[in-house]
């Protein structure tokens, strides 16, 4: 007799007993894709080593490609000593050499052999007391190094520097503690723990190294030349040359222009003859050519074997070349429709005075309007049309007629006036389309005369009556006193609002409510340049740029002179001492001119807000120049919010008018105050897109004082029944978020009858947004030399 157990209460079924069901069928969606196979360990330990030795070729070809260009090591002092960064670079470099044939008004690099690294090093010391210099070496360095002292603290000046090129990026950062040989033995360990505590709060992977001795000279050199560094896509982009020396030759035909020679090492990516170069203090500029120089920095075991002094090494091509139109030239009639002839006019107005017909006077009482309409046309129809011909009896019924059309022409000639104004608070188009339509009178078609007196009038003088105006405006004073809401605008009374903002207009949403980009651009656009696909000519150009071995290309790490054409004389006199010269070579488009959106926090160091239009400093490691940006938020969207100030601790969107930069681009942003240059933002470069839409927003207030139910009388948005009528069909919203509209205008005076969603409460607020689109003004100027 066989013994049966009782089975096991499983949830699931096992491995086995689900592959004993499926009988080797596979699902459908295990079958799908490639099937990855598992690696063996022997597999994957030869394929981290190839991924070793790919790295390690890596490293090899870049310190070749530098060639026999010295490692650049900026010593930048934090504590404030002004002879700090000299101490270092002659204990670093005692014997250095310097260029005395040089230009004395450069800055001044020694350079000395390392027998261990194998290596050129060049040692200068940066400025104590000049940021923008400090900014000009830290951007070429290969090492930055901070000189801290064991008995002093960091200064103002010191932060800002570390704050400045942190913002700005650095390849490799090292900390040097000096003075701690005059400390007593016991306290040497706890300051440099404290100096590499303050140092990994601001850069994280610095190393911090002290000079007590010998061998911690050459311990330092050889971590500063070795030590990972970080690549700059912004300047490792770039070709790129610190000028060891510069001179003018000046021009046979023209004594005040010639050609400027810059002399030292390429660095960065191979440079292009036929692409511009930028100087500082100037901008883009042509190179005529290229020549070889004999290598000051020649390894003591070399033989010393390079091209001849003077060699032409590349030439620019004239096709080739790239030319310097920085915008594009602005054509006043494109875009311009053809204009009548004064015959088409003269006949137009002869066509419309024959078919008119003769008009009669009629007599009529004071305040009567008597208007000539299509037959069958009633009274109330009668009302609505403004551009009916009135009959007026004499004087005496004309005059409010006629008082009337001048208000209209004064009203017409304000808003031609206002037309090209653009302030802050005022400006742009009309909430709607309140265009008259005159419609061409049929010959052939019957008129009558009636009586289109308006009965509203009367109605509105009633209620006048009853209200009285001097307390309006108190009520209106107290009302402007007490409340202060983000971009609330008074509506003005000595003229009308919709003159006054004629330039705005309503929105349903202000995310989803269309708007055109291209609608109504100012001139400025029209000398602009804009991509069809930005990001995909952004990365045709960085993938082209290298032509090692090809004619017109110069590799970097050789030792060579430019010839920049057209420089005035004026200039090279006016390069101050101590002056940190840098020929950057601007890749395809870089010398054109777009609108440049750059996103920007506001510094912890500072907090006065900026007005928007206001003069900046920009840092963009290539290039410095002031600039007048208007500020929006940073939003998601096809349109976002004109901000008035950029307030402290806040994030926005800065929109300027300048030269085209690539991504990843940093900047800072400086301000001229009583104290001086002061950062007061850092940031990087969001797009390049002129159809980036700003949008400013004003909003008109209400003041609920009858409520009934969801009707309510407002007033204090406006001042006429003119305005009223059109602003009617903008939307209405208040603080508590009721929705309504405008259903009509009460009295003289300003009061309408407003409709919402629901009641309102007496104590809310009922707003009126309206909404133009404001553009950068052309402010950008090259900042000259300090």
């Amino acid at each position: 007799m066989k013994q049966t157990n009782k089975s096991h209460k499983q949830r699931h079924r096992s491995k086995g007993q689900i592959d004993k069901e499926d009988g080797g069928r596979i699902d459908d969606f295990k079958s799908r894709g490639k099937h990855k196979q598992e690696e063996r360990k022997v597999d994957r330990r030869n394929h981290n080593k190839q991924l070793r030795i790919a790295k390690r070729e890596e490293v090899t070809q870049n310190k070749r490609a530098l060639g026999k260009a010295p490692h650049v090591v900026v010593v930048v002092g934090l504590c404030g000593d002004v002879t700090s960064a000299a101490r270092v670079c002659n204990t670093l470099a005692p014997d250095a050499i310097f260029n005395e044939a040089a230009d004395p008004r450069l800055a001044k690099m020694g350079t000395v052999w390392n027998p261990a690294l194998k290596r050129w090093v060049g040692i200068v010391g940066a400025p104590e007391d000049d940021v923008c210099g400090v900014l000009d070496l830290a951007r070429v360095a290969d090492t930055v190094l901070f000189a801290v002292s064991a008995s002093a603290p960091v200064t103002d000046f010191g932060m800002l520097c570390q704050t400045t090129i942190r913002a700005l990026g650095a390849a490799s950062v090292t900390y040097i503690v000096t003075d701690l040989d005059e400390q007593p033995m016991k306290r040497r360990n706890d300051l440099k723990k404290a100096a590499t505590h303050s140092a990994h709060a601001e850069f994280p992977e610095a190393k911090v190294h002290s000079l007590d001795s010998t061998k911690d000279v050459s311990t330092t050199l050889w971590n500063v030349v070795n030590a990972k560094h970080r690549t700059l896509p912004w300047r490792d982009g770039h070709p790129y040359l610190l000028a060891q020396d510069i001179s003018f030759v000046p021009s046979v035909d023209n004594p005040d222009m010639g050609t400027l020679l810059v002399t030292g090492y390429t660095r960065g990516q191979s440079f292009n003859v036929n692409d511009l170069v930028h100087l500082p203090a100037l901008g883009a500029c042509k190179v005529s050519g290229v020549t070889a120089e004999q290598d000051p920095a020649i390894a003591p075991h070399a033989d010393g074997r390079r091209p001849g002094k003077g060699t032409v090494i590349a030439a620019p091509h004239p096709e080739r070349q790239q030319d310097l139109d920085s915008v594009v030239p602005l054509d006043p009639l494109a875009g311009e429709q053809t204009w009548p002839t004064d015959e088409e006019i003269a006949a137009a107005q002869a066509e419309n005075d024959d078919g008119a017909g003769p008009v009669a006077e009629v007599p009529t009482a004071a305040g009567q309007r008597l208007v000539r309409v299509p037959k069958g046309t009633s009274s109330y129809q009668a009302q609505w049309i403004v551009d009916a011909v009135d009959f007026d009896a004499g004087d005496a019924g004309g005059t409010d007629n006629d008082a009337a059309a001048e208000d209209d022409g004064d009203a017409m000639a304000m808003a031609d006036a206002t037309m090209d104004a653009d302030s802050d608070d005022g400006g742009a188009a009309a909430a709607t389309s309140g265009a008259h339509v005159t419609f061409a009178e049929d010959p052939d078609e019957e008129f009558e005369v009636i009586d289109a007196t308006d009965t509203a009038a009367e109605r509105a003088r009633e209620y006048d009556a009853e209200m009285d105006a001097d307390e309006e405006q108190g009520a209106l004073d107290a009302a402007a006193e007490d409340k202060e809401f983000p971009d609330e605008v008074d509506t003005p009374q000595h003229m009308l609002a919709k003159v006054r903002f004629q330039k705005y207009r309503g929105l349903q949403s202000f995310r989803h409510s269309r708007w055109d980009p291209r609608e109504e651009l100012p001139e400025d656009y029209a000398r602009i340049f804009q991509f069809q696909s930005f990001s995909r000519t952004r990365k045709r150009v960085l993938a082209k740029n290298s032509g090692d071995g090809t004619p017109g290309w110069v590799a970097p790490g050789r030792y060579v002179t430019l010839h920049v054409e057209s420089i005035s004389a004026e200039y090279f006199a006016a390069i101050p001492d101590g002056q940190v010269f840098i020929g950057f070579g601007l890749l395809e488009h870089e010398n054109r001119k777009s609108v440049l959106n750059f996103k920007l926090q506001m510094h912890s160091t500072y907090s006065t807000p900026i007005r928007s239009k206001e003069k900046l400093i920009f840092y963009t490691g290539i290039r410095r120049f002031t600039s007048c940006p208007i500020f929006s938020q940073h939003s998601v969207g096809d349109k976002h919010k004109f901000e008035r100030f950029f307030q402290a601790g806040e994030v926005c969107v800065a929109s300027t008018f300048a030269p085209i930069h690539y991504p990843p681009s940093p900047v800072l942003v400086f301000r001229n105050t009583e104290e001086g240059v002061r950062l007061v933002a850092t940031g990087s470069l969001l797009s390049v897109n002129p159809d980036r839409m700003v949008i400013k927003r004003i909003r008109l207030s209400a003041h609920p004082f009858k409520i009934n139910k969801r009707t309510a009388t407002l007033r204090y948005m406006f001042f006429t029944p003119e305005d009223i009528h059109w602003f009617k069909s903008v939307e209405l919203t208040t603080k508590y978020g009721r929705k309504g509209h405008i259903k009509e205008s009460l009295g003289t005076h300003g009061h309408m009858k407003c409709v919402f969603d629901g009641p309102i409460n007496a104590q809310d607020t009922v707003l009126m947004n309206l909404f133009k689109r404001v553009y950068p003004k052309w402010t950008y100027e090259e900042l000259g030399f300090a």
